[in-house]
């Protein structure tokens, strides 16, 4: 599994890397969530060395992707607050 999760992240940086967006960039997230997911319950030594390799796979914009995904899903959830608001509004005045 280790292989497999690393393979993906691996995948997934390339293609945000060939293609910066914040599709690619969420990919990346989610695939390096996983694998600290599955690194969490392993043995000290394979999370030591996985989470070596993953640093390694992860580009050093790596925060900046995750920071722009975090903004974009803010963003996308203030703005349906607003239009929430604004249809409570018109249906109750």
């Amino acid at each position: 599994m280790l292989l497999k999760y690393l393979n993906e992240l691996d995948r997934a940086v390339k293609a945000a890397r060939e293609h910066p967006g914040l599709e690619e960039y969420s990919r990346c997230a989610e695939c390096a969530d996983v694998l600290k997911d599955y690194l969490s319950g392993q043995m000290e030594p394979v999370r030591k060395r996985g989470t070596e390799i993953m640093d390694d796979l992860l580009p050093e914009q790596f925060d900046d992707w995750v920071a722009q995904v975090g903004a974009a899903r803010l963003g996308a959830v203030r703005s349906q607050a607003a239009h929430s608001q604004a249809v409570y509004q018109a249906r109750h005045h």
